[in-house]
């Protein structure tokens, strides 16, 4: 698959033992037809709106806004946030960059990537509704947590895009060796 080559990314998959069969084509199973540019774009414009409002709570519950009670639970959300989004850029940017055509997103060794993004991002979205929840309760008081369950909301919702996504990315490369 010459469009995969020269990616300059570390191997995230190992090689399979040598007694394994080697991948099908394009295995089609149903992991890997949920296995999408569309499932990773969701996911980004979720993180994207969520990490906007979690600006939007710093401004009114972070470091530096008046009245705040406890500010670095704001900040810390938000930084969490930032860190998903980046790692959901990189991957759009490289299924994009390397021209991986719509219908083999869901082939088994870049879904195994996709997978290995997930990982990376689905930490983050539970830090950031940590930091974010307890920003909330401290600020109830305040009448500044509108903002906050939003932003709450929005990464339940990541969560919930990002837990099939790496379900059914995991699946599919799983289907490709029989298994």
């Amino acid at each position: 698959m010459t469009y995969l080559s020269n990616v300059g990314l570390p191997d995230l998959v190992p090689p399979p033992p040598s007694e394994l069969a080697a991948p099908k084509a394009a295995a089609e199973p149903a992991p890997c037809a949920a296995v999408t540019r569309q499932a990773l774009q969701d996911l980004s414009d979720t993180i994207t709106a969520a990490r906007e409002k979690a600006e939007a709570n710093v401004a009114v519950n972070g470091e530096g806004a008046p009245g705040a009670v406890y500010p670095v639970a704001a900040t810390l959300g938000r930084d969490h946030l930032i860190k998903a989004h980046d790692n959901t850029t990189v991957l759009l940017a490289w299924v994009d960059k390397w021209g991986v055509p719509p219908g083999l997103i869901g082939y088994p060794a870049i879904s195994y990537g996709i997978y290995g993004y997930c990982r990376d991002v689905l930490p983050q979205l539970h830090h950031a509704r940590h930091w974010e929840t307890v920003n909330a309760v401290y600020n109830a008081s305040r009448g500044t947590a509108a903002v906050t369950v939003e932003c709450i909301n929005l990464i339940t919702a990541a969560v919930e895009l990002a837990e099939p996504l790496a379900t059914n990315a995991t699946g599919c490369y799983l289907a490709a060796y029989g298994l």
